[in-house]
């Protein structure tokens, strides 16, 4: 109920009448309180990063072009350097073809997963077209349960796979509100790791 003096005060004053609230003209006060902004928290790393890799960090360049290897061949070498026993088969649907959660980066252990591609893509250099045979294995390596994502092929790189990389990360990180890593393994970083670890390549 208002008093007889709002009531006269409402009666002159047509912009208060208009904001009285009555049950023909009800009004409704929602008070909104924004969400914390998630910042992107995504880092690019090197193999020079990774503790399993720390002999790589002597070898300062590739050397001798090694002939590439086929990606079984790439992914079998790795799984000894992380002494990772699993399977991990190729097939259509897969979203990253190794995935390990041994990998360490200055102590810490992640769960990391690689795009790995070998010299049967028929390509010198490459693009974001001819990861996965629909183009999207970037995509998909990007939603699995990893904090590190890498890609590796025995040539060039170009930099719109890295730029898609970077920035499908940036999401994921800006999503979940972690940090997540990501990083590239070309030809000449390639050459290094089977360098520093020959027994396993």
């Amino acid at each position: 109920m208002l008093a007889r003096r709002e009531i006269l005060a409402h009666a002159r004053n047509r912009n208060k009448r208009a904001a009285l609230s009555t049950k023909r003209n009800p009004k409704i006060t929602v008070v909104v309180r924004g969400s914390q902004t998630r910042t992107s928290r995504a880092s690019e790393i090197s193999v020079d990063d990774i503790d399993q890799f720390s002999r790589v960090r002597s070898v300062k360049c590739s050397g001798p072009l090694l002939k590439p290897l086929p990606e079984r061949r790439f992914k079998s070498g790795l799984q000894k350097i992380f002494k990772d026993t699993g399977k991990y088969p190729d097939w259509g649907g897969e979203r990253d073809d190794f995935f390990t959660n041994k990998l360490r980066m200055k102590g810490k252990r992640y769960a990391a997963a690689f795009a790995l591609k070998g010299p049967g893509v028929g390509v010198k250099v490459m693009h974001p077209g001819k990861w996965g045979k629909r183009g999207n294995q970037i995509q998909r390596l990007t939603s699995t349960p990893a904090q590190i994502f890498f890609l590796q092929f025995e040539g060039q790189i170009d930099e719109d796979s890295v730029e898609q990389l970077r920035k499908l990360t940036q999401l994921r990180s800006q999503q979940e509100g972690q940090k997540v890593f990501f990083g590239y393994i070309d030809r000449d970083d390639s050459m290094r790791l089977r360098a520093a670890y020959p027994k396993f390549f």
